[in-house]
């Protein structure tokens, strides 16, 4: 499946931002979650996926 361009291609058509996360996209969303910034957001579901 990760050698198969356009199946990833059709993939990534379906996704709104046009690609995919990148490992430092769910860091920064993480240490904002975790930082003082994020002080009165007492519960969230944060999808890993792009539904």
């Amino acid at each position: 499946m990760l050698g198969d361009e356009p199946l990833l291609k059709s993939f990534r058509e379906r996704i709104p931002l046009g690609n995919y996360a990148l490992p430092e996209d769910v860091a920064a969303a993480i240490a904002f979650l975790t930082s003082d910034d994020a002080l009165f957001i007492t519960g969230v579901n944060l999808p890993g996926t792009a539904d």
